[in-house]
C-alpha cells in the first residue's frame, strides 16, 4: 500500500495554517486598534475626561472624609446614626421606628 501526499496538498495546509495562527490575529489586533480609536475620539470626549477626573477627586474627598466615620446604632425602636466630620463637628440623626414590613428595619 502506497501512500503519497502531493505538494498542492501541503502547500495548503501550510497556508490554512499561516492564515489561522499569523494572518487572522493580525487582522483581529488591526480590528481592535481602529475600535478603539473610534470610541477615544467620539465617545471620551475631553468634556467626559473632565467630568471623569472631578468625580474621582469627589469620591477620594469623600473616602477620606466620611467613611469610616459613621455609626449606626438602634435602642428602643429608635434608629440613630453619628457623622464625624473633620472639624470635630458632629451630626446626629434619629428616625423613628420603622413599620414592619417596609424593608427598612435595622
Amino acid at each position: 500500500m502506497d501512500l503519497t501526499i502531493s505538494i498542492g496538498t501541503l502547500l495548503k495546509i501550510a497556508g490554512i495554517a499561516v492564515g489561522t495562527y499569523v494572518l487572522l490575529p493580525l487582522f483581529l489586533v488591526f480590528r481592535d486598534y481602529l475600535l478603539w480609536r473610534v470610541i477615544d475620539h467620539l465617545i471620551i470626549t475631553d468634556d467626559l475626561k473632565d467630568k471623569i477626573n472631578l468625580y474621582s477627586n469627589y469620591l477620594v474627598q469623600w473616602n477620606n472624609n466620611y467613611v469610616g466615620k459613621i455609626s449606626i446604632s438602634k435602642s428602643e425602636g429608635i434608629a440613630r446614626y453619628t457623622i464625624k466630620i473633620e472639624r470635630g463637628q458632629v451630626l446626629n440623626c434619629e428616625f423613628p421606628p420603622n413599620r414592619k414590613g417596609s424593608g427598612l428595619e435595622l
